[in-house]
């Protein structure tokens, strides 16, 4: 499976925390959810064929509650792989003979339910998409689902979600996400073992506020971002202890299915009461002006310490906007052509934002390093990273190859910053990472009185790490900023 098809941009590996990796043939093909009984009845009465069908009725509950979406449209992500999971189908794709169009149709007419499918655009870094086109009475009836989260009856098998049967699939859940041995030739694996051997038993007092969380995501949100928190929710009421695995092209670890790592911020804060999360600050800018000498940036990064308020005001935009302009940040530097940079700009932030961006002196900088940073790899032929490892450029697909290789190269940068945390947290029961976020982690202290003592120390080997690579970014404590965590369930 080439993960590259499954981020925002084909031709760029996926750096952004709203790209979610799955582990898509241990975890779909057997993906079931459970649902209140009155709903999985109104289903069976609405649409008697759809009953009848499994790989039908497993592809209508996907629909319904994953919480792999697209980060502009918030559709489901139907690609390849993800049918082919659905349907246990791999060797079809193998074979070449796997066609998502006619997959897609054949539901539409077996089962009479319409879906608004948009269509896979390379141009446009998108995936195969489809979202369910229900009527205003059933649409009610989902949103009630999403809310009040009654788990009483699995919505594809229809047996009964009895607590027996929730700690087989979360042994299930666990085998499956196991089953993948690790490289242990990669660096990345010291992270790895140490986040895979967080037991399950500290993650319980978490658990127990995703009820508060679902309160604060219902009163606070709305539309499509509402509904993708609550069916994120609704996911960690049954696994809610994150696994990590390594994936292809980047020294990055990606949870495996879903996870507390896809809830807004201010949901983890409530789901993670009394941790701190902490990030590193500018993370892949002050990587990339390191890398490619952009003294300026260097200069500014150490000014502003954050960059995003001086980033705003220079577009002009408000701090709802900050995570469309991360987007278009990280594909900037990644390598998005031009006209397609200027097609996500003006989709996700607007045409005069998209001016603004291409005449600033920010912007064109930017893009300008970006051209003679990847000129200079294809002339060389290979990509150096923090490690001192060569990656080459495949010759075969030489474009689409620069940009993977630009992103690895930064990645392995932040990568090696973050990864020093573990000399700290290896073996310390009294600071533990709960969460890893690539740039950003979230800390349980279990003896609060030694809190200090230990943030100290984690931010220090952090920024002393930054230091040693001549990297201008800092690790900080989140700024409370919104911080929910008093918020209660009668709020």
């Amino acid at each position: 499976m080439n993960l590259n098809e499954l981020s925002e941009y084909p031709y760029v590996l996926p750096l952004d925390e709203s790209n979610y990796l799955y582990s898509f043939q241990s975890s779909l093909r057997s993906f079931d959810i459970g649902v209140s009984r009155s709903f999985r009845n109104i289903i069976s009465v609405k649409y008697p064929n759809l009953c009848q069908n499994q790989q039908h009725l497993r592809l209508f509950a996907y629909l319904l509650f994953t919480s792999f979406l697209d980060a502009d449209t918030h559709y489901p992500i139907v690609s390849r792989e993800v049918l082919a999971s659905l349907r246990d189908e791999f060797k079809l794709v193998q074979q070449g003979k796997f066609r998502v169009a006619k997959i897609l149709d054949d539901f539409q007419e077996f089962t009479s339910i319409r879906l608004n499918v948009v269509p896979y655009k390379h141009s446009h870094g998108r995936a195969t998409q489809a979202r369910l086109e229900l009527d205003a009475e059933l649409q009610q009836q989902y949103q009630q689902e999403l809310e009040c989260d009654k788990q009483e009856i699995y919505l594809v098998s229809g047996k009964p979600c009895s607590i027996r049967q929730k700690q087989h699939d979360k042994k299930l859940a666990l085998a499956a996400a196991r089953a993948k041995n690790p490289d242990r030739s990669r660096v990345n694996i010291g992270v790895l073992d140490y986040l895979n051997s967080i037991k399950s038993n500290v993650y319980r007092q978490f658990q127990r506020n995703i009820k508060t969380a679902r309160v604060y995501v219902i009163n606070e949100y709305s539309g499509p971002k509402q509904e993708q928190q609550l069916r994120i929710l609704r996911h960690l009421n049954t696994f809610f202890h994150p696994h990590y695995q390594q994936v292809e092209n980047t020294e990055r670890l990606y949870t495996v299915g879903a996870s507390v790592s896809q809830l807004s911020s201010p949901v983890r804060k409530l789901i993670f009461q009394g941790c701190r999360t902490y990030d590193l600050s500018n993370a892949h800018l002050a990587i990339t002006a390191t890398l490619w000498g952009l003294h300026d940036l260097r200069r500014l990064l150490k000014e502003q310490k954050t960059i995003w308020p001086y980033l705003l005001n220079l577009l002009e935009l408000n701090e709802q906007q900050k995570p469309a302009l991360k987007r278009v940040i990280y594909a900037t530097v990644y390598g998005m052509p031009e006209s397609s940079l200027k097609g996500l700009i003006t989709r996700s932030l607007g045409r005069d934002v998209t001016e603004r961006f291409m005449e600033s002196e920010f912007g064109q900088t930017l893009l300008t390093s970006r051209d003679y940073r990847m000129n200079q790899k294809r002339e060389l032929g290979y990509v150096e990273d923090a490690y001192g490892r060569k990656y080459y450029v495949d010759p075969n697909h030489v474009e689409k190859s620069i940009r993977t290789l630009l992103s690895r190269e930064i990645s392995s940068y932040e990568f090696k910053i973050m990864s020093s945390i573990i000399r700290v947290l290896d073996g310390n029961k009294k600071a533990q990472c709960v969460l890893w976020l690539h740039d950003g982690v979230t800390i349980r202290y279990s003896d609060r009185s030694q809190m200090e003592r230990w943030e100290r120390k984690i931010i220090a080997e952090v920024n002393a790490a930054a230091d040693e690579l001549g990297v201008e970014s800092r690790l900080e404590w989140e700024d409370k900023g919104s911080n929910p965590a008093c918020y209660t369930l009668d709020a």
